[in-house]
C-alpha cells in the first residue's frame, strides 16, 4: 500500500547576529550615493529605480517618494502564488516533476516514487508509492498525487514578513512639503554662479569688458535658445534680472515646443 505521512518542519536553528533585521518601512530601499534606491525581485526580474535627493530637493522627500513607488510596485506586482511556485523545477531534479522523487535499492533500481508538497509553512505532506505492488503505475500515482497535494496550498509566498503589511495598506500621502521631482534643466551646474539653472555669468573678450548675463534653454529637439545681455548697459544686477526672466520664459515656449519628429509623423496621420 502507498503510505501517507504529514510532519512539521523543524524551523532553521537561530544564528546570533550583530546585525538588526530592516525595519518594514524601509523595505526594498537602501541608501545609494545621495539619495535612495527601490529595488525588489520578482520571477527572476528586478524591479528598481532611483530617488535622487538632488532631483527631490532633499532626502526627505526622496525618501517618500520612494515609498510611495514601492508600494505602489508591491501592489502592481505581487508575490507569486505558492501553488505556482511550487511548480518550479529545481535544477537537482531528476524526475522531471517538481517535488517529485525516487526511493532506489541497494542495486541503484528505483524501488519507490514519493511525492512531497510543503502545503503551509512548516507543514509538509509525503506519500511513497511502491514498484514492487504498482509497477510501471507507481510514478503515474506518485504525480497524480503530488496535484492533489498542490490542491491544499494557497496563498503567495511571502518574500519579506512586510510585504503583505504594506501592500495592503491605503496609498501613502506625501507631506505637503514636498513637490514633485526637478527635471535635469532645473538642476544647477556645479558651475553655475547664479544659482539659477540656465542663467550663467559670461566673461567678456578681454578683461576690462565686463561681460554678459545669459539665459541658455536646450528644448526637447536640441534646439538651443539663447539670449545675452550686457552687464555694461544693463548693470549688474539689471543684466542678471533679465536674464532670468529671459530664462523663465525660454522654459515656457519650450514646454510648449513639439519636437520635429513628432510634428512631421502627425502631418502624415492627418492627410
Amino acid at each position: 500500500m502507498a503510505s501517507t505521512s504529514v510532519r512539521a518542519l523543524e524551523k532553521n536553528p537561530v544564528i546570533p547576529t550583530s546585525i538588526s533585521p530592516k525595519p518594514a518601512a524601509k523595505y526594498g530601499i537602501t541608501h545609494s550615493g545621495w539619495g535612495w534606491t527601490v529595488a525588489f525581485r520578482r520571477s527572476g526580474v528586478e524591479i528598481s529605480r532611483h530617488f535622487s535627493a538632488k532631483l527631490y530637493q532633499g532626502e526627505e522627500a526622496a525618501l517618500a517618494f520612494a515609498k510611495a513607488w514601492r508600494d505602489e510596485m508591491l501592489r502592481a506586482h505581487p508575490p507569486v502564488a505558492r501553488q505556482v511556485r511550487a511548480q518550479t523545477l529545481r535544477s537537482t531534479n531528476t524526475t522531471g516533476t517538481p517535488d517529485l522523487s525516487t526511493r532506489k535499492g541497494a542495486d541503484g533500481q528505483v524501488v519507490a516514487w514519493r511525492a512531497t508538497t510543503e502545503i503551509t509553512p512548516g507543514q509538509q505532506v509525503s506519500r511513497f508509492f511502491s514498484v514492487k505492488r504498482y509497477g510501471a503505475k507507481a510514478k503515474e500515482m506518485a504525480i497524480a498525487e503530488r496535484h492533489k497535494q498542490l490542491q491544499q496550498m494557497v496563498g503567495l509566498g511571502r518574500p519579506h514578513p512586510a510585504e503583505a503589511e504594506l501592500r495592503e495598506a491605503p496609498p501613502r500621502v506625501l507631506p505637503a512639503h514636498t513637490s514633485g521631482p526637478l527635471i535635469r534643466r532645473e538642476i544647477p551646474l556645479r558651475t553655475n554662479t547664479s544659482g539659477i539653472p540656465g542663467v550663467r555669468h559670461v566673461p567678456g573678450p578681454h578683461p576690462e569688458h565686463q561681460g554678459w548675463w545669459a539665459a541658455i534653454t536646450t528644448t526637447a529637439d536640441g534646439k538651443r535658445l539663447t539670449k545675452h545681455f550686457n552687464i555694461r548697459i544693463c548693470g549688474e544686477e539689471g543684466a542678471k534680472a533679465l536674464a532670468i526672466a529671459e530664462r523663465q520664459k525660454q522654459l515656457e515656449l519650450a514646454a510648449h515646443l513639439v519636437p520635429r519628429k513628432v510634428m512631421k509623423r502627425e502631418g502624415r496621420l492627418e492627410t
